[in-house]
């Protein structure tokens, strides 16, 4: 088999996969959680705030009581929205069968 063949198979296998469910489902998700323009603020505030906290660690600066508490309840807010949970679970689903994917080219490579 060829290089060409390879990359032919490789090309068909990307296009089982984009019409699988679990593709379709994460994509779905993904422009959902997008477009949801308070998740995606409430992510970019945790982002900064933990940013923040780990340049105080790195400088040796002490953490308020306060600052943890202002991460937990992002983490707690986002982890509440439908919309993010919904992309969390669809994203495990395709990450799943990516997983799947792998075993399998590992497997066919080790059998003669």
């Amino acid at each position: 088999m060829t290089e060409k063949d390879i990359l032919k198979k490789a090309e068909e296998l990307g296009e089982a996969i984009r019409k699988s469910n679990e593709w379709k489902g994460f994509r779905k998700a993904s422009e959902e959680l997008k477009k949801n323009k308070s998740v995606q603020e409430q992510l970019k505030s945790l982002q900064e705030k933990e940013k923040l906290q780990d340049t105080k660690l790195k400088e040796g600066k002490a953490i308020e009581v306060s600052e943890k508490q202002e991460i937990k309840t992002l983490e707690k807010e986002i982890s509440e929205s439908s919309t993010f949970r919904e992309f969390v679970k669809s994203e495990n689903i395709y990450i799943s069968l990516m997983e799947k994917i792998e075993r399998a080219i590992k497997q066919g490579t080790e059998t003669d």
